[in-house]
């Protein structure tokens, strides 16, 4: 008799593991992108660092964040990676920059940052 063959199912944490390492090459991705562009002077780096990996992680969000009354998923933050310009990369560096001593939650602040250049393309 024919029996149901078993598929083996991935746990949590090879899922956890999964996502870390899609996260990583996306975070890779985006630093080689930005240090081809001559982005990296060595005046910012650990900023720009921050913001790339911020947005590289957003790419794999568990769950919807909003800003602006407007709802951000995963997809939409790789979309917004995958555009992502010198010139906005250096906008929200500024921005970071000129606003540090007033941001509670960097993170969140920077993907409101991203989601605010999105907004704007639309």
């Amino acid at each position: 008799p024919n029996q149901p063959q078993n598929n083996p199912k991935t746990t949590p944490n090879e899922n956890e593991n999964e996502n870390e390492n899609n996260s990583l090459l996306i975070i890779e991705s985006l630093k080689d992108k930005f240090r081809r562009a001559g982005v990296y002077t060595g005046a910012f780096d650990e900023v720009i660092d921050e913001v790339l990996t911020v947005l590289g992680e957003a790419t794999l969000l568990p769950r919807p964040l909003k800003f602006s009354g407007v709802t951000y998923t995963g997809e939409d933050f790789r979309r917004i990676a995958d555009t992502l310009t010198v010139e906005d990369l250096c906008r929200i560096v500024n921005t970071l920059i000129g606003h540090k001593s007033e941001i509670v939650d960097a993170p969140y602040y920077i993907l409101g940052v991203f989601a605010n250049i999105a907004g704007e393309r639309k």
